[in-house]
């Protein structure tokens, strides 16, 4: 299971990363642990990349970096966390700006969401969480450098995709586009029927990723978030099963506003 479910990482803490490595929580096909991130040269941004995809192309997961690693009789990392002690980071500015800029232009097609945080832990030492979501644009291709290469992940970590994962990913990228823009079609025929003499727009949430945290209408923190999208001067907000409703008056007209989850 991806740790952190339904949290976003903005609210995690120091602490929640060491219950980790307390309880000995090991990598898996969700999770990935690293000493530190260094993009000094094409190799080390390489391999970052590769991380990223092969997320995106699975389930989604977090990599965390500042993490040290339990090492077997040959020196070999275990995937078991050891210690959390960070890692150091000079300017955490300049350092995002590049992982913005690799992901831009190091990724074909390029990934449609990530979040991104840094821990303190002490001085100048920090850890970075960065989670991916799986996504509905996969399969996503490493392409810094020359390189043209599709990775996904495993419980024990990353490897090549075959041509057959290749051409299923491909697949269910193209059906999804399908269904979203049938479930769109449909809603606003179902709105037309609804307001046949009325003017109305609706407005459709569909998140590019497969597995997300970021939209749980349950949560009253998020509904207040998307309140602020159906928001009508004067109206009234109601929830409902669906997502969130609004209506009230603009000028001598009646307007309907909804956000629609499914």
């Amino acid at each position: 299971m991806q740790p952190f479910v339904g949290k976003p990482l903005s609210s995690v803490t120091l602490d929640d990363v060491r219950e980790l490595a307390r309880n000995a929580v090991p990598e898996s096909l969700y999770l990935d642990y690293k000493q530190e991130l260094q993009l000094d040269d094409r190799d080390q941004k390489k391999e970052f990349l590769r991380d990223l995809t092969a997320f995106a192309n699975t389930e989604g997961g977090i990599l965390i970096y500042g993490v040290e690693e339990e090492r077997d009789e040959e020196g070999k990392t275990t995937g078991i966390p050891k210690s959390v002690d960070g890692f150091s980071v000079p300017n955490r500015d300049a350092l995002m700006q590049t992982i913005e800029s690799l992901i831009k232009d190091g990724i074909d097609e390029r990934l449609p969401f990530t979040e991104k945080v840094f821990v303190p832990v002490a001085d100048d030492k920090w850890l970075l969480l960065i989670r991916v979501s799986a996504s509905l644009r996969a399969p996503h291709m490493v392409i810094l450098g020359g390189e043209r290469r599709f990775f996904i992940r495993g419980n024990s970590g990353k490897q090549d995709m075959s041509t057959g994962q290749i051409r299923d990913a491909v697949v269910r990228s193209e059906t999804a586009v399908e269904r979203i823009q049938s479930f769109v079609n449909s809603r606003v025929a179902k709105c037309a029927k609804l307001v046949p003499k009325e003017p109305f727009w609706t407005l459709h949430v569909v998140p590019l990723f497969r597995k997300s945290s970021l939209l749980d209408v349950t949560d009253i923190s998020v509904a207040k978030r998307l309140e602020a999208l159906v928001n009508v001067i004067g109206g009234e907000v109601s929830y409902c099963m669906e997502g969130l409703k609004a209506s009230g008056r603009s000028g001598d007209s009646l307007v309907r506003r909804s956000v629609v989850f499914r």
